[in-house]
């Protein structure tokens, strides 16, 4: 019996999903790591380096970026790389695709006012996926505006993806919003279609 339950408590050290140590103050049978892949959609969720950008995830660790490029050019993937690498490190980091969040939110306007302010003040990296996907409305601009502004003013980490460069985004949405991202994001270009 003794052997037994010291197997037990030995095993439940180990997260239940990829096996590597839970930490003491962790009273859950998953591991951070695993605790954030979750919220990511289920298609990046076992999503490999095949794209070799280890690397320059390494490099930008620390920077706020514009990813953008066409449909399919590796923007989101270099987006979850990022996300994963900081959650390794047990670092915060917050993958939102923006138009679905948008679609969650307004159905409430209250809730929509709580989440934005979260956002703009979530002190780890944030990474607003796909923006320029969602209908531009007045009201969509106006969060959008103080999502970026809190975080460019505040010099909190953000890296955005579009399909649209920022000239094109600035039709789209507003000059306010394009001017800050252009002054806190250095912009990589992606090209070519990887999946």
């Amino acid at each position: 019996m003794q052997q037994v339950t010291t197997i037990l408590q030995k095993d439940l050290t180990k997260c239940i999903k990829c096996g590597d140590e839970l930490s003491d103050l962790n009273s859950t049978e998953v591991c951070y790591y695993c605790t954030n892949l979750m919220q990511l959609p289920k298609i990046f969720q076992n999503l490999t380096d095949s794209y070799g950008v280890k690397q320059s995830v390494i490099d930008n660790f620390n920077k706020s970026l514009f990813l953008t490029g066409g449909t399919g050019s590796g923007k989101t993937s270099y987006l979850v790389f990022m996300c994963k690498y900081r959650w390794r490190k047990k670092l915060l980091a917050k993958f939102i695709n923006f138009p679905d969040w948008l679609n969650r939110a307004k159905i409430n306007i209250n809730n929509l006012e709580r989440s934005a302010v979260r956002l703009k003040e979530f002190p780890g990296l944030l990474g607003l996926d796909d923006i320029g996907a969602e209908k531009g409305s007045e009201f969509v601009i106006e969060k959008l505006y103080l999502i970026i502004d809190h975080r460019q003013s505040n010099g909190l980490q953000t890296v955005i993806t579009s399909n649209f460069t920022l000239d094109e985004l600035t039709k789209k949405t507003d000059p306010r919003i394009t001017s800050r991202i252009k002054s806190m994001c250095i912009q990589m270009m992606f090209n070519g279609d990887k999946r």
